[in-house]
């Protein structure tokens, strides 16, 4: 195992990464944004602490998920870095030197930030959170009022008119960012009177005879662009015309400092972007600034987004460049599927005209998993299972008489509280089953998605299972915002297999000591997520998932109605694969997933689920025959 490690060679300008399953080489002459994408568990945030060690008096940001991570850092400053000078510089960190930025800030940071946010650049180290990072004006946290600029050519520092400083040289994010950087939505109409169409730009070039700069008219494609060529003139402007036509603020109201601030950032998003935002087929135009604000190719600093799983969400961003390398993992990784029946967003009418109600259908469901659950958790050490927080019910909603302020510790009385309500808690419901069906509670864990505990903890460590129970899912409008953030293009099935490699991280495999991992999705899991966080994982070959059989009875029931429903299979033939299944899981993973699959069974084992009239594998010919309809290549040995 390599020691986490970073080097830096004075000498050639470079700085060498080494964590715990590879290294890689950056030039410090090299500016822009970067995705670290080395794996969970790599050893990233040892070697942030030691970046910010050596680099803090060149300005530094750093930028967390949650507030307890952001106090962390800051507490492992005071107690590391404070009063030590620099080993580069010799400069003393002072505790000064350092603001942290978040709700629970101290009252002194918070009043700096309210009415003098400017002087934050006068700080050596910027401490935040994601949510702060991305719904701020970008340019107070890259600012600063120290970093001599003497290494920049003067070229570069009038393109980033910073003057006698250079900006900050060190933002370090760790973690991908939830956070949306969408901050208002104006409409469109109101940039109508600014806007014209431009059919020519002018354009500088040598003159043919005397070399000499001229300007020439040249024809362009029309694109829309601002008639106000003053920033100070359009802002004014852009001002007066909304209060005279009485057009809904999407500014701040300027009751402080910071307010003002803000509101210069907005417009001058509209001005910098005026001509892309004009040309959105949209009534409402979203404005958004975050993380592609702090990646601009003049912009001569350094952003890196540690994120083991960048190389999956960033491969299309073109602000990014993705560092990776191969082999991130080396748990042997096995994937399974079991079978469930439920959708978080209830249909109020999946019961219509049957005698069983709604909450008993889900109950039901809910007992078949932990039954299935019960065996998962026998397969393993610890077992992790992440889940939905709760049911959701559709727009005409059927829960309005039910008591949402039910105490806590009454949501899991089965059998008077409705499972469809507010105060449902799926998690508790499952781990109180679970230890009713005799389970140790030392021997798993649930969480929900999106609790934090997905992603960036190491609690679960010690786990060798991990359960997918339920597909995780999120708004469109997720994955779009997600993609105008980051200059990307990516689907949600790269979104979600991100999430999955997240989740399965949790787990013994950031261990990086070769200890196999068993990974458990639930059957409404979509195999291309599935098969793309497989290939991450370092499954080799083609990923499918083979199905989790537990109990017979209602497995072969589940199987069969899948088959029924969704591939419009016979009644006698979808039960008659349903029941081969259980004696080969690969035979459902790859009917249902439209593939192929070749597999041998014994005479015993076929005829004791499907009997003939005679024991004899010639008895089966049939069976043989319509199964390779379905990409089965079955052979039956006596």
């Amino acid at each position: 195992m390599n020691k986490i490690l970073l080097e830096e060679d004075h000498l050639n300008g470079k700085l060498r990464f080494n964590l715990l399953n590879g290294s890689f080489t950056l030039n410090l002459r090299d500016y822009g944004a970067y995705a670290i994408a080395t794996g969970c568990g790599s050893g990233k945030t040892t070697i942030i602490k030691q970046l910010i060690g050596i680099k803090w008096h060149e300005g530094v940001l750093y930028s967390a998920f949650t507030i307890s991570e952001v106090n962390e850092m800051y507490e492992w400053i005071v107690n590391n870095l404070v009063g030590r000078s620099n080993p580069n510089t010799n400069q003393v960190l002072k505790l000064e030197d350092i603001i942290v930025l978040h709700s629970e800030s101290n009252e002194d940071d918070l009043n700096i930030w309210r009415n003098n946010p400017d002087e934050i650049q006068n700080k050596k180290i910027i401490l935040c959170t994601h949510y702060k990072l991305v719904n701020e004006p970008t340019m107070l946290f890259l600012g600063s009022k120290f970093v001599s600029s003497s290494i920049f050519s003067p070229k570069y520092r009038a393109l980033c008119g910073i003057g006698e400083f250079a900006p900050r040289q060190w933002i370090l994010i760790d973690e991908g960012l939830d956070a949306s950087s969408v901050k208002c939505k104006i409409p469109k109409y109101a940039l109508a009177p600014f806007s014209k169409v431009v059919t020519s730009i002018n354009k500088v070039i040598p003159d043919e005879t005397t070399r000499a700069p001229k300007c020439v008219s040249i024809e362009c494609e029309p694109y829309i662009d601002r008639t106000i060529n003053s920033y100070s003139e359009f802002c004014k402007s852009v001002k007066t015309y909304m209060k005279m036509y009485r057009i809904k603020s999407f500014l701040n109201p300027e009751t402080s400092y910071i307010n003002k601030v803000r509101n210069e950032h907005i417009l001058g998003e509209i001005y910098d972007n005026f001509s892309s935002y004009s040309e959105i087929d949209s009534d409402y135009i979203p404005i958004s600034y975050g993380i592609h604000s702090l990646s601009l190719n003049e912009m001569k600093t350094r952003v890196f987004l540690f994120d083991g799983t960048s190389d999956i969400t960033l491969s299309t961003s073109s602000k990014f460049k993705v560092i990776s390398y191969s082999n991130k993992y080396n748990s042997p990784v096995n994937i399974q599927k079991i079978p469930f029946g439920l959708d978080r967003n209830v249909n109020k009418n999946a019961t219509k005209g049957q005698t069983e109600s709604l909450d008993e259908l889900i109950k039901r469901k809910l007992d078949e998993t932990t039954d299935r659950l019960v065996n998962v958790i026998k397969e393993n050490k610890k077992t992790l299972i992440f889940t939905w927080k709760d049911f959701k019910m559709d727009s005409d909603g059927a829960n309005d008489d039910i008591d949402n302020n039910t105490d806590e510790n009454n949501i899991i009385n089965i059998n008077i509280q409705s499972v469809i309500n507010p105060n449902f808690r799926m998690t508790e419901y499952i781990r109180v089953k679970l230890i009713e069906k005799g389970i140790n509670p030392d021997q798993f864990a649930v969480e929900y998605y999106g609790s934090g505990k997905d992603k960036a903890v190491n609690e679960y460590r010690e786990f060798d299972g991990i359960v997918l129970l339920g597909k995780y899912q999120v708004p469109g409008h997720v994955i779009n915002e997600f993609n105008i953030d980051n200059h990307s293009s990516i689907t949600g099935i790269e979104y979600y297999a991100n999430r999955v490699v997240q989740a399965v991280c949790r787990t013994r495999i950031r261990m990086h000591q070769g200890l196999p991992i068993n990974v458990y999705f639930s059957s409404d899991w979509n195999d291309d997520v599935i098969s793309l966080a497989g290939v991450h994982l370092g499954v080799k070959g083609l990923v499918c998932p083979k199905l989790f059989i537990s109990n017979l009875e209602s497995d072969i029931k589940f199987m069969t109605s899948v088959l029924r429903t969704d591939l419009k299979i016979s009644p006698k033939k979808a039960e008659q694969i349903a029941k081969l299944s259980t004696l080969d899981r690969g035979i459902y993973c790859a009917i249902v997933n439209n593939g192929i699959y070749k597999c041998t069974l014994s005479l015993d084992d076929v005829y004791s689920i499907i009997p003939m009239s005679r024991k004899e594998v010639d008895a089966y010919k049939w069976m043989k025959g319509w199964i390779t309809k379905y990409g089965i290549d079955l052979t039956i040995k006596k």
